[in-house]
């Protein structure tokens, strides 16, 4: 299984109707400049900010920012 294949089965439904897997906007908060707000992460949509970890769009490390 790979890591899309476990986000499909562990989340296989976005939780806003604003968003898709093509358009995964509603992820982790983050500024104009890339930074993120929230050292905690939060998010809007699980599936979104589960699909931006999974492309590498948000990392760990980015947290302690």
């Amino acid at each position: 299984m790979n890591t899309k294949d476990f986000i499909d089965f562990i989340c296989p439904e976005h939780g806003r109707t604003s968003c898709s897997d093509e358009n995964i906007t509603n992820g982790f908060y983050l500024e104009e400049d890339g930074e993120t707000i929230s050292q905690k992460y939060y998010h809007r949509c699980v599936r979104c900010a589960l699909l931006e970890i999974e492309n590498g769009t948000i990392k760990k490390t980015d947290a302690n920012k």
